[in-house]
């Protein structure tokens, strides 16, 4: 599980302009700089993806196991919004993660 300190609320993102934008198959990353010395994320999983939270929920959490796993390797003192398109409903976790790698990568 992902520690709280590396997480941030959406409201708070809202407020600024992201200053980059990555769209992959599934999924959009917005970037914006924060003044910290790590890295914060979020994840946005509309309920038009699934109707049921359970697989929703499931999706996130491997996600931000992902994300923990590979925290020191991100750039430090960003904020990232990770949004799931609705429109990916066959798509499996393992391919969300192939597709959150090479947004990252493209962000280095």
């Amino acid at each position: 599980m992902l520690k709280k300190k590396y997480k941030f609320s959406v409201e708070s993102f809202k407020k600024a302009f992201p200053l980059k934008i990555v769209k992959k198959n599934h999924l959009s990353l917005k970037i914006t700089p924060n003044n910290k010395d790590f890295s914060r994320f979020n994840l946005i999983i509309s309920s038009k993806y699934d109707k049921r939270s359970v697989y929703r929920n499931k999706l996130k959490r491997a996600i931000f196991e992902w994300i923990r796993l590979n925290l020191p390797s991100f750039s430090k003192g960003k904020d990232v919004l990770i949004i799931i398109n609705s429109s990916s409903k066959s798509a499996d976790i393992q391919n969300f993660i192939d597709n959150l790698k090479t947004a990252f990568e493209s962000i280095k």
